[in-house]
C-alpha cells in the first residue's frame, strides 16, 4: 500500500485540533489515522524524525491504546485529545522523504537540519533508481546528494575559507567573486564545480585528488540529463553511469562523514 501524507489530512478532516476523540464517532477515522502513520513511519527520514520521535511514539501508541481500550472493555474512560495527532501528522509532512522505497542513508555529519533531510531522502531516491536501472534519475539525485553535503561543509567552515588562496584553490570562482557575481559568504549560491574546487586538496582538503577527479566527472555526468547535451554524445546513458554517480556519492559521504569526524576527535582534546 502505498500512502502520504496527504491521508492523514483526508482522515482527519472532521477533526478539532483542540478538541477530543471519541470511539463512538471517531473509531474508524482513529483506526485509518494510526494505519496510515504505520505505512508511513519506515518512508520518514530519521534525521528529522529524531529530534520529535518520543513526541510521535507517544501520538501513535496513545491513540492505539485508546482503541485497544475500547475494543476491549467496551467503553474508555476519558476522550483522547486530538492535539498530539496533528502533531504527529506536522512530523510526518516535515519528516517525509517522498515515496522512495530505497534504504534511508542517516547522514548525521550534515550539520543543517533541512539539508540533512534533503540529502537523505534524494539519498533514498538514488538507491531507488539504481533498483529501478533508471540512470539519469540517478545522476541528478547523485549531483543533488554531493551539492547539499559540499554546501554544508563549506557553509560551517566559513572561518577557514577566508584563509584559503581562492585563486590557487578555483580560478573560476576566484574570478566570480572579483566580479561581484559570487561572494564567499554565500557557498549556496556556487556552481557544483566550484564547490568540489574549493572542498579539494587547494580548499578545504576535505576531498582528496581522487574524490575531486570522482566529482567532477559525476559533474560532466549529471550534465547528460539535458536532452540536447545527450543527443550530442555518441552514447547513451546506461545503468553504468549510474552506477559510476552512486559511487562518487558515496566517496564524498565517506570523506565528508571522515573529515567531521576528525574535526570532533581534535575539538575533543
Amino acid at each position: 500500500m502505498h500512502v502520504t501524507p496527504d491521508g492523514l489530512d483526508a482522515v482527519m478532516k472532521d477533526w478539532d485540533a483542540n478538541g477530543e476523540l471519541m470511539p463512538q464517532r471517531h473509531y474508524a477515522s482513529l483506526a485509518a489515522f494510526i494505519r496510515i502513520c504505520d505505512e508511513l513511519e519506515p518512508h520518514l527520514s530519521p534525521g528529522a524524525l529524531a529530534p520529535r520521535l518520543a513526541e510521535w511514539i507517544a501520538a501513535i501508541e496513545g491513540a492505539r491504546g485508546f482503541l485497544a481500550e475500547w475494543r476491549n472493555i467496551g467503553t474508555v474512560f476519558q476522550p483522547l485529545k486530538a492535539a498530539p495527532l496533528f502533531n504527529a501528522a506536522s512530523i510526518a509532512r516535515e519528516a517525509w522523504r517522498g515515496p522512495q522505497t530505497g534504504p534511508v542513508r542517516q547522514l548525521s555529519f550534515i550539520h543543517d537540519t533541512k539539508l540533512r533531510r534533503i540529502a537523505e531522502r534524494d539519498y533514498a531516491t538514488l538507491q531507488e533508481a539504481l533498483r529501478l536501472r533508471t540512470p539519469k534519475v540517478a545522476l541528478v539525485f547523485a549531483g543533488c546528494v554531493v551539492e547539499a553535503i559540499l554546501v554544508d561543509l563549506l557553509e560551517t567552515e566559513q572561518k577557514r575559507l577566508e584563509t584559503i588562496d581562492i585563486k590557487k584553490a578555483s580560478k573560476s570562482l576566484a574570478g566570480k567573486i572579483e566580479n561581484r557575481r559570487k561572494s564567499l559568504e554565500l557557498p549556496n549560491e556556487w556552481e557544483l564545480v566550484d564547490m568540489i574546487a574549493m572542498c579539494g586538496p587547494n580548499g578545504l582538503n576535505i576531498l582528496d585528488a581522487t574524490n575531486v577527479t570522482a566529482a567532477t566527472l559525476s559533474r560532466i555526468e549529471r550534465n547528460l540529463v539535458h536532452p540536447n547535451v545527450e543527443r550530442q554524445e555518441t552514447a547513451e546513458l546506461s545503468y553504468s553511469d549510474a552506477v559510476i554517480a552512486a559511487g562518487v556519492a558515496e566517496k564524498v559521504v565517506e570523506a565528508a562523514q571522515s573529515f567531521r569526524a576528525q574535526t570532533q576527535a581534535g575539538a575533543a582534546l
